[in-house]
């Protein structure tokens, strides 16, 4: 399988399902229960009819945005 890359990075611009979901640390079958459920989640685009894909530096930040929200609310929590 190929993938268009970026030469300042290992990891294709354009990831499928299975990577997209080792980056957030979860199942692939989670990672499309959460695309499915949570509209916040980046949006992915087909490129042929039999493949989805994300773009990868929208799905990291989303992640890292998911830490700052987790943390926030934990913050909140902890000052009562």
């Amino acid at each position: 399988m190929s993938h268009r890359t970026n030469k300042s990075s290992t990891l294709p611009i354009s990831i499928r399902a299975d990577l997209a979901a080792s980056i957030l640390g979860i199942s692939t079958a989670t990672f499309w229960r959460w695309y499915k459920a949570r509209p916040d989640m980046p949006r992915a685009f087909k490129p042929s009819l039999r493949c989805t894909v994300w773009d990868r530096d929208e799905l990291i930040a989303w992640r890292d945005t998911q830490r700052t929200i987790k943390t926030s609310r934990s913050e909140e929590d902890a000052n009562g």
